[in-house]
């Protein structure tokens, strides 16, 4: 079977690409990178679409980096470079409140330095990217960086096209594409990524997207509370709402919940499910001082026999109702749709406050 050729900068651009808006995948058959939107299949390409529904397996998803690991790569930079006042300059952006942004405006006043930079960053990124191919089992070759093809140029128009694109790719790195700060702070932290809004009309294809977020979403818990102090964790969100720890242990409780209401919807004709007071369980002593590792474990667990009893279901249960007695009746398909939304809604309150916080 012959190697497949992948595009490395599209490659290093989905592994840094933290925007809640889209995902990535990798086509295992011909190396291309695609972006799927947020709501799902319905917004790619009819032809795609359908080999992505059918082909599953084909298409390897890239997970985005922790943070933690572009500081590092900042870091281990900076370490690499002799003492002067461009280095002090970018030790100190480091050290500072949402150090990703310091220290890119730090090296527009070293346009020099800046060129350097995106060298290390890409042979560092590069290595990165063939250390993910090999945990996916992908047999790939990376295709030369635009760095290197300027280096390796043999005539004076090949030199030109290749500094052109990563010209190009540094004005995009500019800007802030793909930067692991995200945007800024919205006005009103308590919607990080908007309402939830329920589409009524779920495609079949839609609905086994939202499942494999439920699937992916324990792993993306995991990695926004990575290297989290205690300090940091029992630091409120926003002014007067829940702690880090708090949000939490309110995703194993919500989720528990949820998943016990869908199951009675399927096994019984329209239950009531009983509500809870979510508020005041927050208060509760577990929910304020347990440990997260509880609560995480709890979250991956739960998910797995969630999504199994969700793959499990055919297309008609999805109509399926419960009556809840502060929202009304809600089908499977819109709870399932909710529930997508609320981890990462509440994801979104843990990382967007470590970027306001400028926590690595």
């Amino acid at each position: 079977m012959q190697r497949l050729s992948i595009d490395t900068e599209m490659l290093i651009m989905a592994l840094e690409d933290h925007s809640m808006e889209h995902g990535h995948y990798l086509d295992r058959k011909t190396g291309e990178v695609i972006m799927v939107p947020e709501g799902g299949l319905e917004d790619v390409d009819d032809d795609l679409a359908e080999v992505m529904e059918n082909e599953p397996s084909r298409f390897e998803h890239i997970e985005p980096l922790p943070s933690s690991q572009g500081f590092q790569v900042m870091a281990d930079f900076t370490d690499s470079l002799a003492d002067s006042k461009a280095k002090r300059d970018l030790e100190r952006a480091l050290e500072r409140p949402r150090p990703f942004r310091n220290f890119k405006d730090t090296l527009d006043s070293y346009p020099d330095l800046r060129d350097e930079w995106f060298r290390y960053h890409d042979r560092a990124l590069k290595v990165v990217a063939e250390e993910w191919l090999k945990e996916c089992r992908i047999e790939a070759d990376l295709q030369p960086l635009a760095s290197e093809r300027v280096a390796r140029a043999s005539t004076a128009e090949e030199a030109a096209a290749a500094k052109k694109a990563a010209d190009v790719l540094a004005d995009i790195r500019g800007r802030g594409k793909g930067d692991a700060e995200g945007p800024a702070a919205p006005a009103d932290l308590r919607y990080p990524i908007g309402e939830f809004k329920a589409d009524a009309s779920m495609a079949e294809r839609k609905r086994r997207h939202h499942i494999q977020s439920l699937t992916e979403f324990p792993g993306r818990l995991r990695e926004a509370v990575y290297g989290l102090s205690p300090e940091q964790l029992d630091t409120p969100y926003r002014p007067g709402g829940w702690t880090v720890r708090q949000v939490v242990h309110h995703l194993a409780d919500s989720h528990m919940n949820s998943y016990i209401r869908m199951k009675l919807a399927v096994t019984e004709d329209q239950p009531t499910v009983k509500p809870y007071d979510e508020k005041r369980w927050a208060e509760l002593e577990d929910a304020r001082t347990a440990p997260l590792e509880f609560s995480l474990a709890l979250v991956e667990a739960l998910h797995k026999r969630w999504v199994m009893f969700l793959q499990s279901l055919q297309p008609a249960d999805f109509a399926r109702t419960f009556h809840h007695p502060a929202s009304g009746i809600m089908s499977l398909d819109t709870a399932l749709q909710y529930y997508m939304w609320h981890g990462r809604h509440h994801t979104a309150h843990i990382t967007s406050l470590r970027q306001r916080m400028g926590w690595p």
